[in-house]
């Protein structure tokens, strides 16, 4: 279904934009019911609006797009230039059946970026050198814009420069309003342009290595539309520009990321964990009172509890990957294993008496579950007697538990089968 788009301002509320769509035509009955309300002390004013096509799922991805942007996440209003939710408005369009006519029209994208000037300098007389000036004596003296610009200079495009720009327009150069300066309008659309977190992750760890490979990462990520992973597209282009990133790395670095993303944005669901554990033979399961990270050996199919906590205290399993997967815990050569699986399956070598690699962390003291005593936790202590008492035997062939009772059952049978014909 077919219907409008439209941007809205209130002088009462500066800077701040309501974005919504209607089935009216905004210009007359939506710009006038909104106007009308006695919840707002001024007329709404129509700043831009379009015909779309399958506007309401429009609506949902351009809200999506700037929720970050939002004073209140409740409502429709956002504070942001205009200028960026224009170019969402034609970023997004043409997934939706694109733009049949819009009003005003629209600047390309391309042309360059234009930032207002704040109300106090629109009544001044403005000389381009002196606000150059001006920005560079910001940049020089204020710890707070020196950061955030050179963090951005890092990064392709021209986003340092549009903030340097602004800061000479900002009302107050406290932290807080240079702070909110960078998050609202520079963070998103320079440094964290992807909407997956490994892929942001990815791009500004290539990014403060070269800006020629970030930018390369860039248009090789847009166009290959996640049909390669960001950690193999790293892989490659560090390899390619010799960036010296140790890329053994990636696989805990990863973990360690998510277990905070977790932790902070996913409504605190450990299990949305699983599917990058099971990189390690890592399974965590939900219990009643306790969430249980299990272990599984392939070799000896046997499951090793690594860590069990009780479901009120999910801190400290978090706390848990961002210690035991850090990198910098390790040796070079035991980060050099090929397989994708050496982390843990050399951490629980240690564990069951094999030979203990450099750098590993976790102690001996790990709960085990024998396969062949049934599914009881034991003390690590008793499993792996059990599991040498049973290699002992089918070694030498001495007789176990199980052989003896066996036994015994034959004997039975004949005396009674003996007794019977007597």
């Amino acid at each position: 279904m077919a219907g409008f788009i439209y941007v809205m301002s209130n002088p009462a509320m500066p800077g701040i934009y309501k974005v919504g769509k209607s089935i009216k035509d905004p210009a007359k009955d939506r710009l006038s019911e909104l106007s009308s309300s006695t919840s707002v002390p001024e007329p709404f004013k129509l700043e831009y609006y379009c015909f779309i096509d399958k506007f309401d799922a429009f609506e949902v991805r351009l809200h999506k797009e700037l929720s970050h942007l939002r004073p209140n996440p409740t409502r429709e209003f956002f504070k942001v230039e205009l200028r960026y939710i224009l170019e969402k408005i034609s970023e997004l369009a043409p997934m939706y059946g694109g733009i049949k006519f819009q009003e005003p029209s629209y600047v390309p994208i391309n042309e360059p970026e234009y930032i207002p000037p704040s109300d106090d300098a629109k009544n001044l007389e403005i000389n381009p050198a002196s606000d150059h000036q001006g920005a560079d004596i910001i940049l020089k003296y204020n710890n707070v814009a020196k950061e955030n610009y050179e963090l951005l200079e890092k990064f392709p495009g021209d986003g340092h420069l549009a903030f340097k720009q602004s800061l000479t327009q900002l009302k107050n150069l406290d932290e807080i309003s240079i702070r909110d300066l960078f998050r609202t309008q520079y963070k998103k659309k320079f440094i964290e342009p992807f909407d997956e977190l490994l892929s942001n992750f990815y791009y500004k760890i290539i990014a403060d290595k070269s800006k020629d490979s970030a930018k390369e990462f860039y248009d090789a990520h847009k166009a290959l539309k996640g049909s390669v992973t960001a950690r193999q597209l790293t892989i490659d282009i560090c390899e390619k520009f010799k960036l010296g990133v140790n890329v053994k790395s990636f696989p805990l670095l990863e973990l360690q990321i998510l277990a905070k993303d977790v932790r902070q944005n996913w409504a605190n669901d450990p299990l949305k964990l699983n599917p990058y554990l099971s990189e390690f033979d890592l399974k965590l399961e939900e219990g009643r009172y306790f969430y249980t990270l299990n272990y599984y050996d392939e070799d000896d199919k046997t499951t090793y509890v690594v860590k069990e906590v009780d479901r009120s205290n999910l801190h400290s399993l978090y706390q848990f990957f961002e210690n035991e997967f850090d990198p910098e815990k390790y040796s070079d050569n035991f980060l050099e294993y090929e397989s994708k699986r050496f982390f843990m399956r050399e951490h629980f070598k240690s564990v069951r008496g094999f030979q203990k690699p450099s750098g590993t962390s976790i102690a001996p003291s790990v709960a085990i579950k024998d396969s062949k005593h049934g599914k009881e936790t034991i003390d690590l202590a008793e499993g792996l007697a059990n599991l040498s008492r049973e290699k002992e035997s089918a070694q030498t062939g001495t007789p176990t538990k199980y052989h003896k009772t066996l036994v015994v059952l034959v004997v039975c049978f004949f005396l009674v089968l003996f007794w019977s014909y007597a």
